[in-house]
């Protein structure tokens, strides 16, 4: 009898009855034992089964690890983490890390839904070697973006044709500019 993984036992199956407000004599009841033996396990008299402990588990819908915890789960990463050597271990550490820093990116659909859009005028498109460039006379379609997302100092937008400002800039990739008329000319700064 190994009185420490007793304690310990006995400490959590005090500590579920307490969190379901369930008495020491229903739960010898609903794992079929009788109440004195339940009594013997919490004053490490004696110590449940293998069996005893997984019914135990089952009436407070836990593993059998967090009543034991010399049990361990076959799935538990750190065990399995454990058994890796240096480089594997830092292999998983940087996997894990990559995981949980692409999980905080994600943006519920309900927070999406909430964000402020704020419409700006497409006045064409730019692209290398296409001569395109921006009158008066082109048809304007309006864009919206989210508004934590746009530089608030932007006047209008173009599209991006093509695909010679790749990788910096994509096929549809959409640029927001500030228009700034000095001496009748007129200069495009992109802002984002």
């Amino acid at each position: 009898m190994n009185k420490e993984r007793n304690i310990i036992i006995a400490k959590n199956i005090r500590k579920f009855l307490n969190d379901s407000n369930m008495s020491q004599k229903k739960l010898a009841e609903l794992i079929n034992i009788k109440p004195s033996t339940l009594s013997d396990y919490l004053n490490l008299r004696s110590n449940p089964s293998h069996g005893v402990i997984q019914r135990i588990a089952d009436v407070f819908e836990v593993g059998k690890s967090d009543i034991d915890t010399t049990y361990k789960d076959d799935n538990d990463i750190t065990s399995i983490y454990n058994k890796l050597t240096p480089p594997r271990q830092e292999n998983v550490l940087n996997y894990a890390n990559e995981q949980l820093e692409e999980q905080n990116k994600v943006t519920s659909i309900d927070g999406y839904k909430e964000s402020k859009l704020v419409s700006y005028i497409a006045c064409g498109a730019t692209g290398a070697g296409i001569g395109e460039e921006l009158y008066d006379d082109i048809l304007h379609e309006e864009v919206f973006f989210k508004e934590d997302e746009t530089p608030s100092n932007a006047d209008f937008c173009i599209l991006v044709n093509g695909d010679s400002m790749e990788p910096m800039l994509n096929k549809e990739h959409t640029l927001l500019l500030r228009k700034k008329i000095l001496l009748k000319m007129v200069q495009l700064h992109s802002l984002y």
